[in-house]
């Protein structure tokens, strides 16, 4: 032990918690959702009007230390696109189009991730939704956490199906 000791103060510790906050996320016993500070840097992530591939890659890698699932995502592939180019073309070309999927992309990921990500439960039922198109394809799996027995699973209800991790 070199250097200053820290001494740890009792209030620091927080055992046997139900839930608890740890590197950006609210963490319970059935879910994890982004605290809202991390919602907020999503939401006001500093782009500016004429970005970088370096600007384009920290906020590739913000989402991918978000949600490494959401990079793959289709929604993410005019961004990868972008990363394609090489590493001496230092400018991209940004335009409204780009901005709207900015803009979309952020309000995406943060309506998705809001109500919380539930951990994969192999005795909970399971949906996977598929979606493709010329870009790539993508999906999210979704699993029941409501009672409702009907035909229209897994729109039975708002809050009855949850994203699984």
């Amino acid at each position: 032990m070199y250097g200053k000791r820290h001494h740890a103060r009792p209030e620091e510790f927080k055992v046997y918690r139900r839930e608890a906050e740890f590197i950006g996320f609210h963490l319970g016993q059935e879910s994890y959702r982004p605290t809202g500070d991390s919602l907020s840097a999503i939401r006001k992530f500093p782009m500016p009007p004429t970005p970088t591939i370096t600007d384009i890659r920290s906020w590739f890698d913000f989402i991918n230390q978000f949600g490494p699932f959401l990079v793959a995502a289709p929604i993410m592939e005019p961004f990868r696109d972008l990363l394609k180019k090489k590493k001496t073309d230092k400018h991209v070309f940004w335009d409204t189009y780009l901005q709207e999927k900015f803009k979309s992309v952020q309000d995406t990921i943060c309506k998705l991730s809001g109500n919380g990500l539930a951990y994969y439960d192999r005795s909970s039922p399971t949906v996977t939704l598929i979606d493709w198109s010329r870009e790539g394809i993508g999906f999210v799996i979704l699993q029941q956490y409501c009672s409702c027995i009907t035909t229209d699973m897994p729109f039975c209800c708002k809050n009855g199906w949850r994203i699984a991790l």
